[in-house]
């Protein structure tokens, strides 16, 4: 018989803990697996780790959320052909949410941080047939009203239901949160084009100044990279950005690949000397 016991509770109990022991669980591994599907499509979610920030918005393991449900049953066809017709996704903690935890009904739920706007759903089809397909469902009135968005506390303001974006919604909230969405759902994977612009700004922003070890390095701007932190690199947001020297980038975690030659690490070393 096979046991899938899920160790996330536990293995994020040892690093809160500052255990001196060196647990094998690669947590930052299972968390970065949970994180892309998460922008993939829906994972099924347990009502014991959804949490709410004080604002009311959705987060699950340090990410801002979205809920929905997938399986539309009866519904699905007209939730295909106009996403009006499907049912609300969820971005805080409303009444609507709070009455299917009272019923029961939480289970039927997913959470994503797909920000495409675009929702998996399945069902049933009017003759029989299992339907399957992407659409563009809107956002919940209720939710709405709890974050008083748009105003839309004080009366039924169904402009701001048909013309609310996620991605904006996202990057108003970000700050809320530890962790940001791994992508888009369509973004590109690598580098975005204008990389090369992007890099070369930010070092000279920071002076050709490693954020890490502080080493100046405008003698030798080769010796100067932009890190990634989570990892995708068409994620040029500012926040996810870091100046660093080659000696630091190549420490940073899933970085070992980066091979520094004895060269470099002279003049890494010799150029912090002289500062």
């Amino acid at each position: 018989m096979k046991l899938d016991i899920d160790l996330t509770a536990l293995e994020e109990a040892v690093q809160q803990m500052g255990s001196p022991l060196k647990a094998d669980f690669s947590l930052e591994k299972k968390l970065e697996a949970w994180a892309t599907q998460l922008s993939q499509e829906g994972i099924s979610i347990e009502l014991k780790d959804l949490k709410s920030h004080r604002s009311g918005l959705l987060q699950a393991r340090g990410y801002q959320i979205l809920l929905y449900i997938q399986d539309h049953l009866h519904g699905v066809e007209e939730a295909l052909a106009d996403g009006k017709n499907g049912r609300r996704f969820h971005v805080a903690e409303c009444s609507t949410l709070q009455e299917m935890k009272q019923k029961g009904r939480f289970q039927r739920y997913v959470v994503t941080n797909n920000l495409s706007g675009d929702f998996f759903i399945r069902g049933v089809s009017k003759n029989g047939q299992n339907l399957e397909g992407r659409t563009r469902l809107q956002v919940c009135q209720n939710c709405l009203k709890l974050l008083n968005y748009e105003g839309i506390v004080t009366h039924k303001n169904f402009t701001a239901v048909s013309q609310f974006d996620i991605q904006t919604f996202f990057a108003k909230h970000s700050s809320h949160f530890e962790r940001l969405p791994k992508r888009i759902s369509g973004q590109q994977d690598g580098y975005t084009p204008d990389w090369p612009q992007v890099s070369q700004r930010l070092r000279e922003q920071q002076g050709y100044t490693c954020q890490s070890c502080h080493v100046q390095l405008r003698s030798a701007p080769y010796l100067v990279h932009v890190h990634h932190q989570d990892g995708v690199k068409s994620n040029n947001l500012s926040n996810n950005l870091q100046v660093l020297c080659a000696d630091c980038h190549s420490k940073q975690p899933y970085h070992q690949h980066l091979f520094l030659s004895l060269r470099i690490l002279v003049n890494v070393n010799s150029d912090s000397d002289r500062t």
